[in-house]
C-alpha cells in the first residue's frame, strides 16, 4: 500500500493519468461513433433488403432455432400462364405484361404471401401486385389496377383481379386474400420462405451459413438489395463516413497503445531504483513484478474509470440535442483494454529482468 501511495504522489505519474484519460476519452468516443453509424447503416440497409430462402427440404424447424430470424412466413409459387391485357387502356411504353415480367424471381416464379404480408385487405380472388421500382412508372402501372390474370398453381389455373400495385423493398411479389392463401398452401409443394432478419449483418452471415456444403446444395439463397436514387446518397453518406471513422479509430488506437508503452516504459525506468532496493532487501522477482504490475494495473483502473465517466457524460449530452445513440460501453472497450494488460503485463517482467 505504501508503494501505492508513493507512487499516486509523484507528478509524472499524474501527467500521464491526465494525457492518457484525454487520449482514452477520445477513443472510447470515436468507437462509439462508428458503433453508432454501422447500427444506422445496418438498419438502413435492412430496411431495404429482402431474404428469401428456397429449399428442397422443410426448414421449419431450423429457421425456428435460428436466434437471427425474428420471423418467418412461407411463400406460395405461381406461376404466370398468360396476360389478359386490356388494350383499350391508353398506350404507354409500361404494358402489363412488362409488369409482370418484372415480378419474376427466377423463370416464371412469382411470390405470393397472405394480405397480412401487404398490411391490406383482400377479398377472395383479388391480388395486390408489389414491385421495387414502381415508383418510377407509378402513374403508367396504376392503369392496370381492376385487370385480371390467369395464375397457376400446381396444376390449378386461378384467375385473379388486380386490386392494386404497391412498392415493394427488394423483391418482387404478390399477396392474395388470407382465404385464398390458406388454401393454395394446402397444396404447395415447394419450401420458400420469407425471412425478417434482425440486422443486415445477422442476414449476411446466415447467407453464409445456409450456403455452405452442409446443405448439399438444398438450399438457395435470394438477398437482395434495392436502393431508389435518392437513397444511394444515404448510402454513400454511411459507408464513406463509417470508412473514415474506422481509419480514425485504428489510428488513435495505435497512437494511444503506443504512448501507452512509453508511458510504462517510462514509469518503470522512474521505478527503477525502487526495485533495486527491493532486491537487496531480499524480495524474489516475482514479488517485484507483482508490486510493480499493481501500480500498473492501479494507474490503468484510474485512467479507464475518468476516460468512461467523461465519454458517458459528454455522450449523454451529445445523445440529447443530437438525437444519437453513443454507447461506450462495448465489447470491443474491453478487449481492447484485456489486450493492454497483456502487453503490460510482458512489458514489465522483461523489463523487471533487465535490471
Amino acid at each position: 500500500m505504501v508503494f501505492l501511495k508513493g507512487f499516486l504522489r509523484k507528478k509524472k505519474t499524474n501527467i500521464f493519468i491526465v494525457i492518457l484519460s484525454a487520449l482514452l476519452t477520445s477513443l472510447f468516443l470515436i468507437n462509439s461513433f462508428y458503433n453508432n453509424y454501422k447500427t444506422l447503416y445496418d438498419g438502413f440497409m435492412n430496411e431495404h433488403s429482402d431474404f428469401i430462402l428456397f429449399s428442397q427440404e422443410d426448414y421449419t424447424d431450423q429457421l425456428t432455432k435460428e436466434q437471427s430470424v425474428e420471423s418467418f412466413i412461407r411463400a406460395l409459387d405461381f406461376e404466370i400462364i398468360d396476360y389478359n391485357i386490356d388494350y383499350n387502356i391508353e398506350e404507354s411504353s409500361d404494358t402489363l405484361e412488362s409488369i409482370y415480367d418484372n415480378l419474376k424471381i427466377s423463370s416464371n416464379t412469382i411470390l405470393a404471401f397472405p394480405d397480412s404480408y401487404c398490411k391490406v385487405k383482400l377479398k377472395k380472388n383479388e391480388i395486390v401486385l408489389a414491385m421495387p421500382n414502381f415508383e418510377l412508372n407509378k402513374d403508367a402501372i396504376k392503369k392496370h389496377i381492376n385487370q385480371n390474370i390467369n395464375f397457376k398453381h400446381n396444376t390449378k389455373k386461378i384467375n385473379l383481379s388486380i386490386k392494386d400495385i404497391i412498392e415493394a423493398k427488394a423483391t418482387p411479389y404478390t399477396c392474395v386474400s388470407e382465404q385464398d392463401y390458406n388454401e393454395f398452401l394446402k397444396e404447395e409443394t415447394n419450401n420458400i420462405y420469407s425471412l425478417n432478419i434482425k440486422t443486415y449483418y445477422d442476414a449476411n452471415e446466415l447467407e453464409m451459413k445456409w450456403d455452405t456444403s452442409d446443405y448439399n446444395g438444398s438450399v438457395k439463397i435470394i438477398h437482395n438489395t434495392y436502393l431508389k436514387e435518392n437513397d444511394t446518397n444515404d448510402y454513400r453518406y454511411y459507408t464513406e463516413l463509417i470508412d473514415d471513422l474506422k481509419l480514425i479509430n485504428i489510428i488513435s488506437s495505435i497512437i494511444i497503445f503506443f504512448v501507452l508503452i512509453f508511458a510504462i516504459k517510462d514509469l518503470i525506468n522512474e521505478e527503477e531504483k525502487d526495485i533495486l532496493m527491493l532486491k537487496e532487501l531480499g524480495f524474489k522477482s516475482s514479488i517485484i513484478n507483482l508490486i510493480t504490475f499493481e501500480k500498473i494495473i492501479l494507474l490503468d483502473i484510474i485512467i479507464t474509470f475518468i476516460s468512461i465517466a467523461v465519454s458517458i457524460i459528454i455522450s449523454s449530452i451529445l445523445n440529447n440535442l443530437c438525437n444519437i445513440s453513443l454507447k461506450i460501453v462495448t465489447y470491443e472497450l474491453f478487449i481492447f483494454i484485456f489486450i493492454i494488460l497483456i502487453i503490460e503485463l510482458i512489458f514489465i517482467v522483461i523489463r523487471n529482468k533487465k535490471i
